[in-house]
């Protein structure tokens, strides 16, 4: 029981060390994922508790885990984005070193065309996420 207790005091200041300290810190990307991922580790506690006839010391103990989980995965995403990210801009930078000035500025307006098509791409998306299913 000790062991359960340490372990869950300990994924909770894990995962409170980790949260921003004030909601406006978060992007609003950020706060959808927070909850989408929150969402999830419920309804994967509330099947597991289901499936596995969980009593009540189990569940705190694989909410914990979760939680951790969590925690790791929202770090993970985050990291790999600002990778992804850095790639992109370097492999831009090396594709404008070889261009002429015109091709530069076709190239730039080719860039700003797509982030507008990935904008309104997400925001169809996020009205057919909204969109209730039959």
């Amino acid at each position: 029981m000790k062991k359960y207790l340490a372990l869950a005091a300990l994924a909770l200041f894990a995962g409170l060390s980790s949260l921003p300290l004030r909601a406006d810190d978060m992007s609003e990307g950020s706060k959808k994922r927070e909850k989408k991922l929150s969402e999830r580790s419920e309804k994967r506690l509330q099947n597991l508790t289901k499936k596995l006839g969980l009593s009540a010391e189990q569940q705190s103990s694989v909410k914990t885990a979760l939680d951790a989980e969590k925690t790791k995965m929202a770090d993970l995403h985050k990291e790999t984005g600002e990778k992804m990210k850095a790639l992109r801009d370097d492999t831009n930078s090396q594709i404008k070193a070889v261009l002429t000035d015109d091709q530069k500025a076709k190239f730039e307006a080719f860039l700003a065309e797509q982030k507008k098509n990935w904008k309104e791409y997400k925001h169809d998306q996020k009205e057919d996420s909204s969109t209730p299913t039959k």
